[in-house]
């Protein structure tokens, strides 16, 4: 009835979240992978905000947004604190 087909669609939404989720990793480290032009990256950073290359990357480049959040997403990794020196 009703409770079955309103499982159903919480299911399939879920699942549909996970495969753009997926699909958007990919497209930021196909990025990361062939492009090094700032543009791009700040790109992949928009389309994976938790992509810890591409704001690693950036962060290295002088960005002190990235160089941030890349140690908020590792803030033991040495990289992401050089990185983030400096920067308030």
């Amino acid at each position: 009835g009703h409770v079955r087909h309103s499982t159903t669609s919480a299911r399939v939404l879920v699942s549909l979240v996970g495969v753009v989720r997926s699909a958007s990793q990919l497209i930021a480290m196909e990025i990361y992978a062939t492009r090094g032009d700032r543009a791009s990256l700040e790109q992949a950073a928009r389309i994976d905000p938790g992509n810890y290359p591409v704001r690693l990357r950036l962060g290295r480049k002088g960005r002190c947004e990235h160089a941030l959040a890349a140690r908020e997403l590792f803030p033991n990794a040495g990289a992401a604190k050089a990185a983030a020196r400096g920067c308030r």
